[in-house]
């Protein structure tokens, strides 16, 4: 049992897959640290607002995952089209989220503003960071990807 643990998490898929989501949690640290000049460090665990942001780190580690296995069985197998499939299904989950959030925020904001005068400075429109945009996926998978290629030899 032990042994087969460690097989799981000494495994490189899932090493440069976290290694590759850290890295762009890093970042996503350092982009919101220098936006708002103070450091964020709670970032690193929490994300940024609902796990929004740039880079997507779920992408990071689905694309690190996706080139690793690639690299391990040397080309496109039944194994490598799967983690396509399933990359390809959590990107256009979190691109939706963004989408429905922001109509939810616009159908939001438009009925509160019937009640509530925004000029005033103790209201505030609602406000959301969920999902991505497709800047901050492809970000994500250029870290994935490269990270991967990077670290794969090493391991």
């Amino acid at each position: 049992m032990i042994n087969l643990l460690a097989e799981m998490f000494l495994h490189p898929i899932l090493i440069v897959s976290l290694v590759s989501a850290g890295a762009s949690q890093f970042i996503k640290m350092l982009l919101y640290s220098f936006k708002t000049k103070k450091l964020l460090i709670h970032v690193l665990w929490k994300g940024y607002g609902n796990k929004a942001g740039m880079p997507s780190s779920h992408t990071a580690f689905m694309s690190a995952a996706c080139t690793a296995i690639y690299i391990l069985d040397g080309g496109v197998t039944n194994l490598f089209m799967l983690s396509i499939i399933f990359t390809i299904i959590i990107i256009q989950t979190v691109v939706d989220l963004k989408f429905h959030f922001d109509k939810a925020s616009e159908y939001i904001n438009g009925m509160f503003e019937v009640v509530f005068d925004f000029s005033k400075p103790a209201w505030s429109k609602f406000e959301h960071v969920t999902g991505h945009t497709y800047n901050q996926i492809i970000v994500g998978a250029i870290i994935g990807i490269y990270t991967t290629i990077k670290l794969m030899p090493i391991l």
